[in-house]
């Protein structure tokens, strides 16, 4: 699994990333929104920290 802050998206996203094959059944990463992260007892440092770095945009605002 990888995991990543996303400061855009105010969450923490996951992917499969061993089996490109499972990559491909599973399909897109998923969100972990602040609600849920703060219901599976992520600590809230790292809940504060992803929420100000959200609040302050601080995340690549470039078009893709």
């Amino acid at each position: 699994m990888a995991l990543w802050p996303d400061a855009e998206a105010d969450a923490l996203e996951v992917m499969q990333a061993d089996f490109p094959h499972v990559v491909q059944a599973c399909g897109p990463p998923e969100s972990l929104i602040l609600p849920e992260l703060r219901r599976l007892g992520v600590d809230a440092a790292f809940l504060a920290d992803l929420d100000e770095a959200h609040r302050r945009g601080w995340y690549d605002k470039s078009e893709n």
